[in-house]
């Protein structure tokens, strides 16, 4: 495994963005021919921005029969954005290349439309690939670069952003039974949240016995991760160790809520949204039918609504994509290819409109 090194940074990202590049050398010495992989570090809060270009979730969707989904059809926003990837050929030609994309995908709060497309005709196939349920990825194959040629993949997509209200009367909502269709996903561990630690789940006892309802249940674990645990920054590394040290990257602290959610049986996910992350939790109404609803963590908070609208990049956290030999908490960019030296690599994500727009109702 080659060195990590950051990637040049006047490079047209967005402020506050960066990538990193991790290099593998393969074949013999003497023909020192490198295969390069070039993708997008997890997400950072806290001043470290990087842009997340995901879309949809990673596992089944919960029940056939859902409840509303309490989006407020009222003053939506309107976004566009910009998502790919720009390649320059570096002092040798590269060969072989393979480019995977995320776009932004449809959610009951969120509604997306490809507005335009750029493909330099150096890209040879081209198509969308239904990597997971409610999650597609942009699959291009470059078969050569030549040294200086630059070749463009980009989408633009119109994002509509809804806010979500609190439910009218949360003590009614209940524990939806574990064998729920497409909910087992949601109860189980995934990359870097875990609750199988016999003090986490005797904190997460503590802490919900004397709540009636499974709605004040699931608060008081929201209120005591959101009291004890302290954000940090570095590199995120896992529930448990968040819950341990009491204290943790703010996507371990994200992470921390989801376990011990499903360590109570609650139905739990992470949602990775512009520039930060947040979770979801599911209860079923009195008629059985299910909702997810939001949390946020950080300086800004909410439980069970959602006032303030991100773009979502994607939602799950247990992915299984074919670059990958096991399931990932997060799907990254991806671009590898051959080559003897490294071509250089532009993520984009970059917003081209803004709104507060007023517009149609989904």
């Amino acid at each position: 495994m080659g060195s990590v090194v950051d990637a040049d940074k006047a490079s047209g990202w967005g402020k506050g963005a960066f990538r990193i590049v991790c290099c593998d050398w393969v074949g013999s010495a003497s023909t020192r021919q490198q295969s390069w992989l070039v993708r997008r570090l997890s997400p950072v809060l806290v001043g470290l921005v990087c842009w997340l270009g995901l879309l949809g979730g990673g596992a089944p969707g919960a029940q056939t029969q859902d409840a509303p989904s309490g989006v407020v059809t009222a003053e939506p926003v309107h976004e566009t954005w910009r998502v790919g990837v720009v390649l320059k050929g570096g002092a040798e030609a590269s060969r072989n290349i393979l480019v995977t994309i995320p776009l932004p995908g449809d959610w009951p709060e969120q509604k997306v439309r490809v507005v335009g497309k750029e493909a330099s005709p150096e890209i040879s196939k081209l198509n969308v690939r239904d990597t997971a349920p409610d999650f597609q990825q942009v699959v291009g194959v470059i078969p050569s670069l030549r040294p200086d040629q630059e070749v463009t993949l980009t989408y633009d997509v119109e994002v509509t952003l809804y806010k979500l209200a609190p439910p009218t009367n949360p003590e009614s909502w209940k524990l939806p039974k574990s064998s729920a269709k497409g909910l087992r996903p949601y109860l189980e561990p995934s990359p870097g949240i875990s609750f199988r630690d016999a003090k986490l789940r005797a904190q997460v006892k503590e802490l919900t016995k004397d709540k009636a309802s499974a709605w004040e249940q699931v608060r008081s674990l929201y209120a005591w991760v959101q009291a004890e645990i302290k954000p940090q920054g570095g590199e995120p590394s896992d529930s448990l160790e968040c819950f341990r040290e009491r204290s943790g990257h703010p996507e371990d602290i994200c992470g921390l809520f989801v376990a011990m959610c499903r360590a109570h049986k609650v139905p739990a996910r992470m949602v990775w949204v512009i520039e930060s992350q947040q979770a979801e939790f599911y209860l079923v109404d009195e008629e059985g039918r299910g909702r997810w609803f939001p949390v946020v963590f950080g300086g800004f908070t909410e439980f069970g609504s959602l006032s303030s609208p991100k773009m979502i990049e994607m939602k799950g956290d247990s992915f299984e994509v074919p670059e990958k030999k096991e399931p990932q908490k997060y799907v990254f960019e991806h671009v590898v290819g051959e080559a003897s030296s490294r071509p250089k690599v532009r993520f984009i994500r970059e917003q081209v409109r803004a709104g507060g727009i007023k517009g149609e109702t989904p």
